[in-house]
């Protein structure tokens, strides 16, 4: 298993994501984030990956020989977590993990292409579609996998967020 951190442009197309990949993609190679070289991220497995550019120990201080590689992913994903899949309520503050199969079914219809289904927060009873929830999870049209990096700068994060000009979340999960 393998630990990434995504940053995941929340409100991004499905039509626009791949022109903004292609922005990602160019701005990370002129920040040295990234080589041009790609690579099978899992052996076996046709998912590429870019491999780690010359300027990432400057970015992130000593660098640790986990390092893999950089994906960027567009289409419709749900970018998991390592700690669980808990949503966080605006009106009450509430913590909540929804029901796994509830959580399945609201994000079917759209993997699918359609609309999300509802989740409700137990103690107010807030229901609003499951992508709409601020949370461990990440959902959206494009994302961008850091494979094997430690926890992202702050001001990383904030610059690729200000090139995206969306709002992003990040996730923390174990790819395959």
């Amino acid at each position: 298993m393998e630990m990434y951190a995504a940053v995941v442009d929340r409100e991004v197309s499905a039509e626009e994501a791949p022109k903004l990949a292609d922005e990602v993609r160019s701005w990370l190679l002129m920040r040295q984030v990234i080589s041009g070289e790609q690579f099978e991220i899992f052996e076996g497995d046709p998912l590429w990956a870019y491999r780690p550019g010359s300027n990432v120990k400057r970015l992130l201080g000593p660098s640790p020989d986990m390092l893999r590689g950089v994906r960027i992913v567009t289409g419709r994903t749900a970018f998991s977590s390592t700690a669980g899949h808990f949503l966080f309520c605006p009106v009450c503050r509430y913590t909540f993990e929804p029901d796994e199969e509830d959580a399945i079914d609201a994000l079917a219809d759209w993997q699918a292409g359609g609309n999300a289904g509802p989740v409700s927060c137990p103690d107010c009873y807030l229901t609003q579609p499951i992508t709409e929830w601020d949370g461990d999870w990440a959902y959206g049209n494009l994302g961008i996998e850091f494979h094997g990096w430690p926890d992202l700068p702050y001001f990383f994060v904030r610059e690729l967020t200000r090139l995206l000009a969306h709002e992003t979340a990040v996730a923390c999960g174990v790819a395959r």
